[in-house]
């Protein structure tokens, strides 16, 4: 048996019982002496304050103090003789801290530690946001709330932006609360018996099934009742959370939104939105769209766009009806002729296949509830290929042919995909998974992630199956396989099928194998917003935001025929630090590029542009018929602006 450390009486136990106990507690006096010496190290570095406090933990401790305050103490499910006998050879002789309560790790704080934090918040969308601030200096300001021992909760710092006071219709009054409230620690507390895990890893330990705060949103008028749905807090992991609602009726007078830590506000919470606000479904156009835009806060420049209409100094309408139908709108065409006029929007088909205009119909409808849009006539391409390939300087020259993705070689105008638009105005109703919901499900922590490159997919491109291929020579490196065989059907025995998999557990793995499918990849904006490193193939396609992204900044390129996919599997391997930052830069800019109020700019500026150049007036052509907005009977719509009119006529 195991020499029992001086003033421990274990001749109850059995040799088994006392074996356990003994291995116990010299892993915690281990444990305990390491972590000793390594904050010793950490502290002689004379960093500044916040980060010394991250190093000691004590941010962790007082959340763990107040979670567990009213926990039973963990030593009250030990058999009394032995809690007795261990405690009364402690308080005799004191070896060693023997810590049996959980709560007895953590000292009462007179000065708990601030959490600094920023409120951002646009007015656009239903998304209002709390993170820490990584430049400004550390201030304090108490929640109030109490803790076990009496003593104030946690502070904040709050260092946020000005409300917009008015919230201008929005096709979101679901949108995100990009919300967060605490920062991770960046270590244990001296003595808390504790390794150095991951920050991430301790904050989901302890929050995975617990909400930090909440939400409570009603109309500032007591006459008002509004149904609002309010989803659950997205945790993105990185001190940040998402939250969003969607509004079913208008709300004349405005919203008050707690967000509430207990039965205290959190940083600048109650938060005001003076009225009148509007469901999505509600038509109420703002008719200055300076004023729209610049609630949005839409950027004054977009280089995608200025590039595209560079081809297009002027738009011939006469022409475009002369070629269009002839060159594009055969049997096996795709292509929808819409014409907007007075805010309502028009539209004919040309050829077989253009069921998808459903989807080009429903983010122009919502555009047009918002917004007051430019009277303009164009072609939409609903295929999967760009279309227009003349060169500017041949004749006849190209048309401004629009389109949801673009090619090298190719002359059309784009536009966000459907499948992003989609997934944006069907957030927390039609979908699952869209821009904001996998901000919140992006697996583990990053030093939990496994290390391996990960692909699955349909064979929509042959280099698919030469990654396949390499998984299959090198599986210690990477993951890949097929899901479903459509155009390499014979391949399918050869290779192998794989399982369909969850696209939130595409983020258990480090790096993700961005491949061309038919075009560009749809996956490639959701890859980015997770947490993983993204290995993007060199290609002649790109989306409407592909510009901003910059190769071994926001993501690690590899050749076309993945000659070098391996040898930078290997180089992320070996400089993991470097495939960290490079992940982040790339997920916090899709963040921003992707937000929805973002896509509704780019929308409206393509249009605008589009509109500009027109050489002649749009008109409402034969075989066109009206689109008309959904016929939504439960949610009440009262537009301010209809009434105002009327009274005037």
């Amino acid at each position: 048996m195991t020499k029992v450390p001086q003033g421990f009486d274990f001749s109850f136990l059995n040799d088994e019982e006392a074996r356990k106990i003994l291995q116990v507690l010299e892993r915690n006096e281990e444990l305990q002496r390491a972590e000793k010496d390594r904050i010793s190290k950490l502290q002689k570095t004379k960093r500044d304050i916040r980060w010394l406090q991250g190093v000691t933990g004590e941010w962790f401790e007082e959340i763990q103090r107040k979670k567990f305050c009213n926990e039973t103490d963990v030593s009250q499910m030990l058999k009394q003789p032995l809690t007795y006998r261990l405690k009364k050879g402690m308080a005799e002789n004191d070896p060693m801290d023997l810590q049996t309560s959980r709560s007895k790790n953590i000292p009462n704080q007179r000065n708990p530690t601030p959490v600094p934090s920023r409120l951002s918040f646009r007015s656009f969308s239903s998304l209002f946001s709390f993170k820490k601030s990584r430049k400004e200096p550390l201030k304090l300001q108490s929640l109030g709330q109490k803790g076990c021992d009496g003593h104030a909760g946690l502070p904040v710092s709050v260092t946020g932006n000005t409300l917009q006071a008015k919230l201008y219709n929005s096709h979101l009054e679901n949108q995100p609360v990009d919300s967060a409230f605490v920062p991770k620690p960046a270590g244990m507390r001296e003595g808390s018996g504790v390794p150095p895990w991951d920050a991430s890893l301790l904050e989901n330990e302890f929050f995975r099934d617990h909400t930090l705060f909440k939400v409570v949103i009603k109309s500032l008028s007591p006459k008002e009742v509004v149904r609002i749905h309010i989803s659950k807090p997205l945790d993105r992991n990185d001190g940040t959370f998402l939250m969003r609602y969607r509004m079913y009726e208008t709300v004349t007078e405005g919203l008050k939104i707690d967000v509430l830590y207990g039965d205290e506000h959190v940083a600048q919470s109650p938060y005001i939105l003076k009225g009148p606000v509007y469901h999505e479904y509600c038509e109420c156009p703002e008719e200055n769209p300076q004023t729209w835009q610049k609630t949005l806060s839409c950027p004054t420049k977009e280089p995608q766009i200025a590039k595209d209409f560079a081809s297009f100094p002027s738009i011939n309408l006469q022409q475009m009806l002369n070629e269009v139908p002839k060159r594009f709108g055969d049997e096996r065409g795709a292509i929808v002729h819409y014409t907007i006029l007075n805010n309502h929007i028009y539209r004919r088909s040309l050829g077989k296949y253009t069921d998808f205009k459903m989807f080009s119909d429903e983010i122009l409808l919502s555009l047009a509830r918002k917004v007051l849009l430019p009277d303009l006539e164009f072609y939409i391409n609903l295929g999967d290929w760009p279309l227009e390939h003349r060169k500017v300087n041949e004749t006849p020259g190209p048309l401004p042919i629009i389109s949801w993705c673009g090619s090298l070689d190719s002359q059309d105008i784009i536009l966000p995909t459907y499948d992003i638009t989609h997934s944006t105005l069907e957030a927390m109703r039609g979908v699952t998974n869209d821009l904001l919901s996998i901000q919140g499900n992006t697996g583990p922590s990053w030093i939990n992630k496994t290390e391996k490159a990960f692909f699955r997919g349909r064979d929509s491109r042959e280099e698919r199956l030469q990654l396949v291929q390499l998984s299959k020579e090198n599986p210690q490196l990477l993951d890949a396989g097929i899901t479903g065989y459509f155009f390499f059907q014979e391949k399918e025995q050869e290779l192998g099928k794989a399982k369909l998999i969850g696209f939130f557990d595409f983020f258990k793995y480090k790096y993700q194998v961005n491949v061309d499918g038919t075009v560009a990849a749809y996956r490639y904006p959701y890859l980015m917003l997770g947490d993983s490193l993204v290995l993007k193939q060199d290609s002649p396609y790109y989306e409407h935001f592909y510009m901003a992204l910059k190769p071994w900044k926001h993501y690690v390129p590899i050749k076309r025929n993945l000659g070098d996919l391996l040898e930078k599997v290997k180089w992320a391997k070996e400089n993991d630090e470097e495939a960290k930052w490079i992940a982040k830069e790339g997920q916090l800019t899709a963040r921003d590029l992707l937000q929805p109020h973002r896509l509704y700019c780019y929308y409206y500026k393509v249009l605008q542009k589009y509109a500009e150049r027109q050489s002649s007036k749009p008109e409402i052509r034969e075989g066109m018929e009206l689109v008309p907005q959904p016929d939504d009977n439960t949610s009440i719509c009262q537009c301010h602006r209809k009434r105002l009119s009327r009274e005037e006529l």
